[in-house]
């Protein structure tokens, strides 16, 4: 007996270990892989809504990678400052002489304002070879400079079009930033919109468990005698008509959602609805958390309302930078295309050291000097660029002055919106504190007997219907607020978080 101890209790065990894996396969099943439980999702604050928005969303790689197409542009326009090494090797041998043996080694730096350091190496020799080539037997060295005289006094086009490049990815990061202002508006305003209709889901939450007491309390008066049946039907018919306006606006969430999820880049089920603590509406309570949304010390456009200087605020609107800097471009390249209208002289001095001293012991006496002179007569292709140009500058203008105009009367109409806006808020605040004291007295009326479900219904639903207003009103509020800054191009202040 005592051996086969050991083998019941192996037995056992293995029984327990089955029945555990067992069960944890029914959990398993219970609960679908694909749809986390609800303790997965995080609550997201604004500021963090709006971080993962900025960080994460393709867009914005898409912007950084048109930022890093001009970041090579100014790196290709360098490339006319770059060292050149040429080397060359040229023989001829026929019917038994030997023409020419032609070695020829060249380095040059170009250098700002038209200068280029050259430096080189030349040894030749043969029978029918050019005299103006001779070099001694071991070979000459040269050393010496070349400039081009337009480029030094009337404009390096070398460096223009180095400082071209930099003066268009500036502009090239303005229109990012105008694009990126855009972008944050439109995500910012559905993070908005999902914030109303989580209040307004939260509202017909609070009046259906309400309803839901009444129906109650009926019910048991009915069972007692002492209310008709009809009661009930009225009570059923108005948790009916609220269930499906709460239906509706869920719905709505629903597809809200899924715009959130775009602009997140977070799957369906594990993407967070905004914080409850910011939207909780505890019964009649109708004190929105919209309000905490237009308080956050980022959002409140309060500095640009009191501002006296509109000008001064829209002159830093990205889109407008980058109109500005467009035309300064445009400036830059017409300068660059003026050059082709004038002569290019240049000037060439090299000193020569024979190979057989020191490479570096030059003498003044053995030099070589050139001069050349070019000039295009007609110029028909710059003077068309030319006339390009001057038509870029005047269409930029209109459109600076326009872009200037449309962006100004916005503001404006916004401010104009807001002022209105607080003013509604104020009387929508005092309708709803009126609406709930009639709500409550007729409660109180049908407690002692003197009042109908009919009236109450009737009291209840003017009274959701007001806070309904007051959501909608206060969301008009913080979509106007946004939409100032928008207009005024400050939704780029948000990159200083990041």
């Amino acid at each position: 007996m005592t051996s086969r101890k050991p083998f019941y209790v192996l037995l056992s065990f293995l029984c327990f270990l089955l029945i555990t894996i067992s069960v944890n396969a029914q959990d398993s099943l219970s609960t679908p892989s694909s749809i986390p439980s609800k303790s997965l999702s995080v609550d997201w604050t604004y500021q963090q809504y709006i971080d993962q928005v900025a960080q994460n969303h393709p867009y914005t790689k898409q912007l950084e990678a048109i930022l890093g197409k001009f970041q090579g542009e100014i790196r290709m326009s360098r490339s006319v400052f770059d060292p050149k090494l040429s080397s060359s090797y040229d023989y001829k041998y026929f019917k038994g002489k030997r023409y020419f043996e032609i070695i020829d080694l060249q380095l040059s730096v170009p250098m700002p304002y038209g200068f280029s350091l050259r430096s080189g190496y030349g040894n030749t020799s043969g029978y029918y070879l050019n005299p103006s080539l001779n070099t001694p037997s071991k070979g000459i060295y040269n050393l010496g400079v070349k400039w081009n005289l337009n480029q030094a006094l009337l404009g390096d086009v070398r460096s223009m079009q180095l400082r071209l490049a930099k003066k268009e990815y500036e502009r090239q990061n303005l229109e990012n930033l105008s694009a990126f202002n855009t972008f944050l508006f439109e995500a910012s305003g559905m993070y908005l919109k999902q914030l109303a209709y989580l209040q307004k889901e939260k509202a017909y939450t609070a009046v259906l468990s309400q309803i839901d007491t009444r129906k109650k309390a009926v019910e048991k008066q009915i069972d007692l005698g002492y209310k008709a049946s009809i009661d009930s039907v009225k009570v059923v018919m108005q948790y009916l008509k609220m269930q499906q306006k709460k239906t509706k606006v869920e719905q709505n969430l629903q597809k809200i959602q899924q715009k959130i999820n775009y602009y997140t880049q977070v799957d369906q089920y594990q993407s967070p609805l905004v914080s409850g603590k910011a939207i909780a509406v505890n019964g009649f309570h109708h004190e929105v958390s919209l309000q905490d949304f237009l308080h956050q010390d980022w959002i409140s456009t309060r500095p640009f309302r009191d501002s006296i200087s509109l000008d001064m605020l829209l002159v830093e609107h990205p889109k407008l930078q980058a109109l500005l800097q467009k035309k300064e471009n445009t400036k830059l390249k017409m300068r660059m295309n003026n050059t082709k209208f004038l002569p290019k002289l240049s000037v060439k001095y090299d000193f020569l050291n024979n190979a057989k001293n020191q490479w570096w012991a030059y003498e003044p006496e053995y030099r070589k000097i050139g001069v050349g002179l070019q000039w295009n007569t007609l110029s028909r292709k710059a003077s068309g660029k030319r006339l390009i140009l001057k038509e870029s500058l005047n269409e930029l203008d209109a459109k600076i002055q326009d872009t200037q105009s449309k962006l100004k009367t916005k503001v404006i109409a916004i401010q104009q919106q807001l002022a209105l806006l607080e003013q509604q808020i104020t009387q929508q605040k005092q309708l709803l504190y009126l609406s709930k004291t009639l709500l409550d007295a007729e409660q109180r009326r049908y407690t002692i007997g003197t009042s109908s479900l009919f009236l109450i219904n009737t009291r209840e639903q003017e009274y959701v219907t007001q806070q309904i207003k007051y959501i909608d009103l206060v969301y008009q509020m913080a979509y106007q607020q946004l939409s100032l800054r928008y207009a005024l191009g400050r939704f780029t202040d948000y990159l200083r978080f990041l």
